[in-house]
């Protein structure tokens, strides 16, 4: 039995072996570039999340509240509202809400920034005028709240977890 012998060496020579180093460096590098693109991204997308989702539901929360009001007044605390003393036009975390009620009776609620704890909340005040619990938190990611009325018109400054500041403006039904 005779063993044939190929004259061509066997194996990878080295130009072969040198693309395929290039390749594998070049598909590296772009997927490096590609993860880097893409938490570039996420950390913008979360650096927004507060305008993207949060403001428009308190932009939401709070049209519909003004809608309902038949008059409002604002407070720098929420003892000044529960005690409805010290009335403002500017510099006020409190926002006192007066409603009818189909009945023909009033009812009264609050929404105020406590920065305690960084909460926007509602209060809904009781036939005594008394409410120290919330009913329920609007948002607890925003950390500051500016009500002011200009010309008349209610401005609500927010500003979220990365110092952004949004200004919506309402004023009650005619």
């Amino acid at each position: 039995m005779k063993i044939h012998r190929s004259s061509r060496p066997q194996g990878f020579t080295l130009l072969e072996i040198s693309m395929t180093f290039v390749i594998g460096v070049l598909i590296a590098s772009v997927g490096l570039g590609l993860m880097n693109q893409t938490a570039h991204f996420y950390r913008a997308m979360q650096e927004q999340e507060f305008l993207n989702s949060d403001a428009p539901l308190i932009s939401n929360i709070m049209s519909r509240f003004l809608d309902d009001a038949d008059a409002y007044r604002l407070h720098t605390s929420l003892a000044d509202a529960l005690s409805d003393t010290n009335p403002t036009l500017d510099g006020a975390n409190t926002l006192a809400l007066a409603s009818k009620n189909p009945d023909g009776s009033t009812r009264f609620s609050i929404v105020h920034m406590d920065k305690s704890n960084g909460s926007l909340d509602y209060y809904y005040l009781e036939e005594n005028g008394n409410s120290v619990n919330p009913a329920w938190s609007i948002s607890r990611r925003v950390t500051d709240v500016n009500f002011k009325i200009e010309l008349g018109i209610l401005r609500m400054e927010l500003t979220g977890p990365n110092n952004e500041q949004i200004t919506y403006s309402g004023s009650m039904k005619l």
